[in-house]
């Protein structure tokens, strides 16, 4: 979705019930957000976080990133509307979007760095493929922590 006709088509679509899935290349829940708002008008504006506020069931993101073994790795991100979430975006606080899938986790949320934490325990990512695009402190705090001990075991 790119221009504002189809915006406004896709927004008064699921305003009506109907299920509307699009795509928009952006780097995370919070920019797609923006991104979304910023083709309106800003008299606008206003009105369009309240429609999608009260429509959104949720934003999912996509990367592959480079595995470390040669290979890629599909990591997500997913923003579900809750009320906390709808009440962020009807405010015009799309920026406090970034934590809230990190609070979220266990409603089914999760963040790029909680993705690829999940990815490298699993053994489909290797710490130093995984570093680079992560961002949280304490997710990389976790991540060199597991990693340490791991590699302490292989000592023994």
């Amino acid at each position: 979705m790119r221009d504002l006709d189809t915006l406004e088509n896709a927004i008064t679509a699921s305003e009506t019930g109907h299920l509307v899935i699009g795509t928009l290349h952006t780097s995370d829940a919070p920019n797609t957000m923006n991104r979304l708002l910023d083709v309106f008008p800003p008299s606008q504006q206003p009105q369009i976080r309240a429609m999608t506020a009260v429509s959104l069931r949720g934003i999912v993101c996509q990367k592959r990133i480079p595995d470390g073994m040669g290979g890629a790795v599909l990591i997500y991100e997913i923003l579900l509307n809750t009320m906390a979430v709808s009440n962020l975006i009807s405010e015009g606080k799309s920026c406090q979007l970034k934590s809230t899938p990190a609070v979220y986790h266990k409603q089914g949320m999760c963040t790029f760095d909680q993705c690829i934490l999940e990815k490298f325990q699993l053994g489909l990512l290797t710490r130093d493929a995984a570093l680079p695009y992560m961002n949280d402190p304490a997710v990389i705090s976790q991540l060199n922590s597991i990693w340490a001990i791991a590699e302490g075991k292989k000592t023994r």
